[in-house]
């Protein structure tokens, strides 16, 4: 995952996670990366099940789930993900 979002390498990951929901066709995961000359934020990636396939930036950005792009962030990622691997915080 960390490939797809840093593909030079130069930026720190905080942290990787992948989604324990299951969904019929997709995997999730999230990368956190935080540093001065990448800028600070999530991504949360899919892919196919099965193993095929490589991981795809879904949306990105460091207020995922805030009340004004809630719609927008649930059209692209099923909530169930978008709870697993933010928690709380998604509305």
């Amino acid at each position: 995952m960390w490939r797809v979002v840093d593909r030079p390498g130069r930026c720190v990951h905080h942290r990787g996670r992948i989604s324990t929901v299951h969904t019929p066709h997709f995997r999730y995961g999230m990368v956190t990366v935080g540093d001065s000359m990448c800028g600070d934020g999530s991504y949360v990636l899919r892919k196919k099940r099965g193993g095929h396939g490589r991981w795809r930036v879904r949306t990105v950005g460091s207020d995922i789930g805030a009340p004004g792009r809630c719609s927008d962030d649930a059209r692209k990622v099923p909530k169930a993900v978008l709870r697993d691997l933010f928690g709380k915080i998604f509305c």
